[in-house]
């Protein structure tokens, strides 16, 4: 039972961090579409940003975080890096809560 009540408690940090990526990379699809000169921006004959569905000649797409064009960015790089920092931020978030309860529960006997 324990080892279940772990595994589950991961999948949920994972996905809060995996949240926070996308909301964040939508974020910043958004600010850059909303800028005049983003907007415009390309690489190469590829617009670097669009924040509406996806289209496969755009660099970075808010709606598809996991599809930005391979090669171009080192979003992979960058999304491997956030994610460990994010589950470590959760996981510190967690723990320091556990940590007040105990404390709590101690005062409490």
């Amino acid at each position: 039972m324990e080892k279940l009540s772990v595994n589950i408690l991961e999948k949920r940090i994972e996905s809060k961090a995996k949240e926070r990526f996308d909301k964040e990379f939508k974020q910043l699809v958004e600010s850059i579409t909303k800028n005049k000169i983003g907007y415009l921006l390309k690489i190469g004959d590829k617009p670097l940003a669009n924040s509406y569905g996806f289209s496969g000649s755009t660099i970075l797409n808010a709606s598809c975080p996991d599809k930005v064009m391979d090669g171009i960015t080192n979003i992979d790089t960058i999304r491997d890096r956030l994610m460990k920092e994010y589950i470590k931020e959760e996981t510190d978030n967690i723990l320091s809560k556990l940590n007040i309860l105990s404390d709590y529960l101690e005062n409490e006997k």
